[in-house]
């Protein structure tokens, strides 16, 4: 039961770093706030309990003063355990989808454009995961296009070359050739649609 349990525990923090860094943070800003809370709330207290002259009146503000630091503590402690375990839970369903993502985005670089982002019901980015979902569906079938016309011009290609002999006209070459050309300037323009980063001549030593 007890690796059971430790084990759920790892899959929440399923980006460590990330995830305890924004709680790290979100902890501390919401430490400033509670002693900067205390600070308003018990300086009166302080005050009165060490430089009354009263000794009733600083025999009171301890008793209150006491009584705070009793109850406030043990408050304060529940709400930084609740609010960590709030933040593990929120960020668990936000770093879920981005390794959703990466892994996804991998796939791609990889020229493997069947990979689907899948989120959970729960989680975060939902939108987001429709949009990777849509840009992933128009890329295939571009490509799926651009693939069907390359292979429609390497046909055009091989039945030129079958046919080479009965083209005995200068006539007959160019028409044929236009034909291909027309084909390729289709692949051309559909690949045009992408950017390509032109990769850089290595020079020769």
């Amino acid at each position: 039961m007890y690796n059971d349990n430790k084990r759920q525990f790892k899959n929440y923090l399923i980006n460590k770093d990330l995830q305890l860094r924004v709680v790290l943070n979100t902890i501390i800003y919401m430490l400033l706030v509670i002693l900067l809370t205390a600070g308003v709330v018990f300086s009166p207290l302080v005050g009165k309990m060490l430089f009354s002259d009263d000794i009733e009146t600083q025999y009171r503000m301890a008793q209150t003063y006491l009584i705070l630091v009793k109850w406030l503590l043990p408050a304060i402690i529940l709400i930084v355990v609740l609010f960590v375990i709030h933040h593990i839970i929120v960020t668990h369903r936000i770093c879920g989808p981005l390794v959703n993502f990466a892994h996804t985005f991998k796939k791609m670089g990889q020229g493997d454009l069947t990979r689907k982002v899948y989120i959970r019901h729960r989680d975060y980015l939902k939108k987001e995961c429709s949009e990777i979902n849509g840009m992933i569906d128009g890329l295939s079938k571009l490509l799926s296009q651009v693939s069907r016309d390359q292979k429609n011009l390497i046909d055009e290609m091989e039945g030129l070359m079958a046919n080479i002999e009965n083209l005995d006209t200068p006539e007959k070459i160019r028409t044929s050739l236009n034909v291909i050309d027309g084909k390729a300037r289709v692949v051309s323009e559909r690949l045009s649609l992408f950017t390509f980063e032109e990769e850089n001549e290595i020079p020769e030593a």
